[in-house]
């Protein structure tokens, strides 16, 4: 017959799988927390951009209303002249706003 091990030896042994078991529970966990991370900066940065595309977009509603109100108050077409150099700087907002949305919202950016 085999001789049993010392109770130390065994408390050694179990110590050793627990510790194996945290070991694989740490990577994993770290694993997903690096995944996470790099998963917020992303929707930081695409939000970030986001936002300044509908903050240019912003400036172009303006500047077309202070046309319109100025065509309106004085009568002169003249006026209204930062329309037209305004329509090229919407359109290239408007797909610039397309492809930095998220694609479940991609349908609400319309021309």
């Amino acid at each position: 017959m085999r001789a049993r091990a010392s109770i130390i030896g065994q408390l050694l042994v179990v110590f050793a799988v627990c510790a194996g078991l945290i070991g694989i529970a740490a990577i994993f966990g770290y694993a997903g927390v690096t995944r996470q991370d790099a998963t917020a900066k992303q929707l930081t940065v695409r939000d970030y951009l986001f936002q300044h595309e509908a903050g240019l977009m912003q400036v172009e509603f303006d500047v077309a209303q202070a046309a319109v109100n100025g065509y309106a108050l004085t009568g002169r077409r003249s006026a209204l002249l930062p329309l037209r150099s305004q329509e090229t700087g919407y359109e290239s907002n408007v797909a610039a706003l397309r492809a930095t949305a998220a694609k479940s919202l991609q349908g609400y950016v319309t021309d």
